[in-house]
């Protein structure tokens, strides 16, 4: 079952593509930087590039407010219900076809209550926010960069 969860989201991932090629919309998300110390949380998809590492988050849904968007996201992806979030501003990305508007928060978690859903994510990693691994996804990267700078580092 879960195999078959995951095809469903690459296959829905590949469909978005190409509807951002062909309508070129401007949607909004939530990149959430989670802190444990000096130490971020990151995160593989099971669909689009697979080999990069992000910063949790993804799409608002319509008329969401961002800081719900967060608490969603992070909840259904990695298991935790966090409600002090700390906004950091946005950042807006151009990626194949379509534009996002980023909202940024940061918050501190306890990296040992990380639970992946293993069906759209395929693994979370805590890594010295110094330290980062190379290959962080263009919007993942931007992101992280504006969120440390914001946050003090």
């Amino acid at each position: 079952m879960r195999a078959l969860q995951r095809l469903a989201y690459r296959v829905a991932y590949r469909l978005a593509q190409v509807w951002w090629w062909v309508a070129r919309p401007h949607n909004q998300g939530v990149k959430c930087l989670l802190r444990d110390g000096g130490r971020v949380v990151l995160v593989r998809h099971t669909y689009g590039d697979r080999q990069a590492w992000e910063v949790p988050g993804g799409g608002l849904h319509r008329g969401e407010d961002p800081r719900a968007g967060a608490t969603r996201e992070t909840l259904e992806e990695l298991g935790l219900d966090i409600a002090d979030w700390r906004a950091l501003g946005s950042v807006v990305h151009r990626h194949g076809g379509h534009t996002v508007t980023m909202h940024l928060f940061t918050a501190t978690v306890d990296a040992g209550a990380v639970r992946i859903d293993g069906i759209e994510i395929a693994e979370a990693r805590v890594v010295p926010a110094h330290a980062l691994p190379g290959r962080l996804s263009p919007m993942s990267a931007r992101a992280l960069e504006a969120a440390l700078s914001r946050d003090g580092g």
